[in-house]
């Protein structure tokens, strides 16, 4: 649903995050553990946002979390 040029903003969980392989694998870097967590590397990021230009691609933290994160600008 966003228009050609729209701006996409995304942020993800990142394979780097502690909880990564906590829990049941029920796919590729997906895991369930009370709740299911899908976890992202930068090349998965990129390789998800095809037919975008990107703009942004970085790892990102807080005090408990890491993350991928993109803006993107939707090419068609």
């Amino acid at each position: 649903v966003l228009k050609r040029g729209g701006i996409f903003f995304v942020r993800c969980k990142s394979a780097k995050d502690p909880l990564y392989g906590k829990g049941k694998r029920v796919g590729p870097d997906i895991y369930e553990d009370g709740h299911i967590r899908h976890f992202f590397t930068k090349k998965y990021l990129k390789d998800c946002l095809k037919g975008f230009r990107i703009s942004s691609l970085r790892d990102t933290r807080s005090a408990e979390s890491a993350f991928v994160e993109a803006i993107a600008v939707k090419m068609h």
